[in-house]
């Protein structure tokens, strides 16, 4: 099945990822979306569209996830703006951080080309000395890519932002651990509910 099939939007991919990530999961960690306040009560700007509470032996990884949908006519713009949103994430108590981009209804040749701009991109602003990239990982998927092929299975870049070496970062990244943080609980309910309906009703037809 390619990642295509059930995604029109990027609420859709959201809830993709989080259903491939929530699965590989299970009792080794927990995964949230859109998160929104940290701690409670005190907004973040922007909401993380994934938060990952990975349990690793002794320690715990805290992992963003941002979600986005590259535009056929302008696919650079939610690259831009997404990378942005990524980077973002650290000041929220984030240790890594992954920019998730699906290239969807498009050409093999321009899929091509717009990837390697993109990782060429990324590439020269972290030799122009955009640090905080080095804990970054972006992934392209396209047509014929399957989420779970590449969202399932170790996702943590080699090693993590130093939160401890900033007051703020620090005291939410104290407040991811204890669960003073709030997330789309109805968000998900309410896909949740239109994916049932959905498949009942193709079921009934």
């Amino acid at each position: 099945m390619s990642s295509k099939q059930y995604i029109r939007n990027e609420d859709d991919f959201l809830l993709e990822c989080y259903n491939v990530r929530k699965s590989y999961t299970g009792d080794k960690g927990r995964v949230y979306p859109k998160v929104s306040s940290i701690p409670k009560g005190r907004k973040i700007a922007p909401d993380i569209d994934l938060l990952e509470i990975k349990n690793i032996g002794q320690t715990e990884s805290i992992i963003g996830y941002e979600v986005k949908l590259l535009r056929k006519t302008d696919p650079y713009g939610p690259f831009y703006a997404g990378l942005g949103e990524t980077l973002s994430y650290f000041k929220n108590g984030i240790d890594k951080a992954y920019l998730i981009m699906g290239f969807f209804d498009v050409e093999s040749k321009r899929f091509k080309e717009v990837r390697a701009t993109i990782n060429l991109t990324v590439d020269f602003l972290i030799k122009s000395g955009l640090h905080l990239l080095n804990y970054v990982q972006h992934l392209i998927l396209g047509d014929h890519d399957r989420l779970s092929t590449y969202l399932s299975g170790s996702m943590d870049p080699t090693r993590g932002f130093s939160v401890s070496s900033y007051v703020e970062p620090r005291h939410k990244r104290d407040c991811v651990l204890r669960n003073e943080f709030e997330w789309g609980k109805v968000w998900l309910k309410r896909r949740q509910r239109e994916i049932g309906s959905n498949l009942e009703s193709r079921m009934t037809s």
